[in-house]
């Protein structure tokens, strides 16, 4: 389960607009002021970028400090989400049904990198074998969840072969799936089904999305009130 440390957040479009709002120095210029506008603040992008293709690195920062600083604290705070326990619920319901589930998996890829699972699951008697990677992130659209999916075959799929021959289980019993849960406590259908394709129980997964809930509460709150 990987966090990027992205963080979507508007900080870098609002310094922008507020530096380009002062360079225009009213609120309902001329359309020929604007352009005018526009056109210099595009040469002195333009300048920027030749500056960076040059070596020069000690380019001034769109956001100012004070943005800059927002944007550290709550990257910080963003990285507390507690991947642990939502790793932890899964694991543990899992040995409920009686998988067998490593602990800390490393594996390596078909191209030599290494990885590590967040969870191995291996059933004798059902002849399967699962790599689960959950995933936290803020809810999109629709089709993300099957995105994330795809997102977790790419990276975990050349590490098949190595599990294969690590647990002694036949490739063909394994298989990646990565399960998406929105950072606003929802669960998607595509989650939802393959939790209970695999039986787990109901309050497993409302324990999930509770504790998920208040790490994003615990996020809104430092935003709100530390910015």
């Amino acid at each position: 389960m990987k966090l990027e440390e992205i963080i979507q957040s508007n900080n870098a479009v609002e310094g922008w607009h507020n530096k380009f709002q002062k360079a225009v120095s009213t609120r309902q210029p001329s359309l020929w002021k604007f352009i005018d506008k526009l056109i210099a603040k595009q040469h002195g992008n333009e300048q920027g970028i030749t500056k960076l293709l040059g070596g020069q690195r000690n380019m001034r920062s769109v956001l100012n400090e004070k943005y800059i600083n927002n944007q550290e604290r709550l990257l910080a705070v963003v990285k507390r989400y507690d991947f642990h326990r939502v790793r932890h619920a899964l694991a543990i319901s899992l040995k409920t049904l009686n998988w067998e589930i490593p602990e800390e998996v490393h594996c390596v890829s078909s191209d030599g990198s290494f990885r590590r699972a967040d969870i191995i699951a291996i059933n004798g008697r059902l002849k399967r074998a699962l790599v689960l990677d959950p995933t936290i992130r803020f809810e999109r659209n629709l089709n993300q969840a099957t995105e994330v999916d795809i997102e977790k075959k790419s990276i975990y799929e050349p590490c098949l072969p190595y599990l294969s021959r690590k647990y002694n289980v036949p490739l063909k019993q394994w298989s990646v799936i990565g399960l998406l849960f929105g950072s606003r406590g929802s669960i998607t259908k595509f989650t939802w089904n393959y939790l209970k394709e695999l039986h787990i129980p109901f309050d497993y997964v409302m324990s999930i999305l509770i504790n998920i809930i208040k790490d994003s509460l615990q996020i809104l709150h430092h935003h709100l009130y530390f910015n």
